[in-house]
């Protein structure tokens, strides 16, 4: 049974290190200090195409999960910033061919693992129904930008929000193809 493995990135700030703690329906999957610089939160919105963030913490599921998991993140110290969330076995569907012969991103490529369709572009972005502190957090899509919407959160801030899945697929068509 092949197992896939998601990982999170994400950045904390201040001067302090950045404490977290990170549960996945209500089974902690990470606690501890992240990586922290010693600056400000960059202005939001982030530049199209900066990479902000290192890999966090990581988790696994069996390949044919899909559906939706409870997430929450709960910062004990510091500033931190969610970013992006990649797992591997990404089934690629070309266009051309709908029906297959389809292919994976396998085990060593990591890239976002839902996507949905607004207003006719694919919008990247695994969370849905996000809430900080209890209050439902809405977000203001710029046109042409639809990867995962980066949240900063603040000493005793927890979000929640639904983690949304689309299963894998395991192939020895591999994609992008390995040169």
């Amino acid at each position: 049974m092949t197992t896939r493995t998601f990982k999170q990135f994400g950045q904390g700030y201040g001067a302090t290190p950045a404490t977290i703690a990170v549960t996945l329906d209500s089974v902690q999957i990470f606690g501890g200090d992240i990586a922290t610089l010693d600056q400000p939160v960059p202005d939001m919105p982030i530049v199209p195409g900066e990479n902000l963030g290192v890999e966090l913490y990581s988790w696994t599921k069996d390949l044919a999960f899909q559906g939706a998991d409870v997430l929450q993140i709960t910062v004990v110290d510091g500033t931190f910033l969610i970013a992006k969330s990649v797992a591997n076995y990404f089934k690629y569907i070309d266009p051309a061919l709908p029906s297959g012969p389809y292919a994976s991103s396998g085990p060593d490529n990591f890239v976002p693992f839902y996507y949905y369709t607004a207003d006719g572009e694919v919008v990247y972005d695994a969370l849905s129904s996000v809430a900080i502190d209890g209050v439902a957090q809405t977000i203001a899509r710029v046109p042409g930008e639809y990867g995962q919407w980066y949240w900063v959160l603040g000493p005793g801030q927890t979000l929640t929000a639904t983690l949304n899945v689309i299963a894998g697929y395991e192939s020895t068509n591999i994609y992008p193809p390995v040169v």
